[in-house]
């Protein structure tokens, strides 16, 4: 409701000083953008330069010298393989004797009693 004599409020002003203020963040948020773009290049390209220093050192291997690298490595697995199954069937035919000796005694213990 409005008083006679006073100016209604515009709710709409922004007060100048405001103004700059956001302007002057505005601006220093797409500076520091703008260095963190800057900085991240930077690093990417030093990155890729490493890289190209790398793989300079380190020429490209000939194709089978690369298959028989991974043929060992098959094969290592391979008898890696072998060995644990070889294990498990070593652990099984133990626990089969064990069981066999077992029976043995208890039927001689049993025929013991007979006798007796």
């Amino acid at each position: 409701m409005r008083v006679a004599g006073k100016k209604q409020k515009n709710r709409n002003h922004v007060p100048a000083h405001t103004r700059r203020e956001k302007a002057q963040a505005a601006r220093k948020a797409a500076v520091a953008t703008e260095q963190q773009a800057k900085n991240a290049r930077e690093v990417e390209s030093t990155a890729s330069g490493a890289v190209k220093a790398r793989n300079a050192a380190h020429p490209k291997q000939p194709q089978d010298t690369q298959l028989a690298g991974e043929q060992a490595a098959r094969n290592e697995e391979e008898r890696a393989a072998a060995a644990m199954v070889a294990e498990r069937v070593a652990v099984e035919a133990r626990a089969a004797a064990a069981a066999v000796a077992a029976a043995l005694a208890a039927g001689r213990a049993a025929a013991e009693q007979e006798a007796a």
